[in-house]
């Protein structure tokens, strides 16, 4: 994956992929909740030092800005 937004599309693909594993019917649509619970998880997966996104203060707001 060469540019951030490659990057950013790749991970929501990802991070859709694993909702729809964990049978996860909903979740929070109060955007700091959503921030926290992902940035959270986002320090802890090792491999997300792979992707340029890790570089920014919180990775969700990308995501969720709808950029890729």
């Amino acid at each position: 994956m060469s540019t951030k937004d490659q990057q950013v599309k790749h991970v929501v693909d990802w991070m859709a992929l694993g909702v729809l594993a964990q049978d996860v019917e909903a979740v929070s649509s109060a955007k700091l909740n959503l921030e926290l619970a992902f940035n959270h998880a986002w320090r802890r997966w090792a491999p997300a030092t792979r992707f340029r996104v890790s570089l920014a203060p919180g990775p969700i707001r990308e995501i969720c800005s709808g950029s890729a």
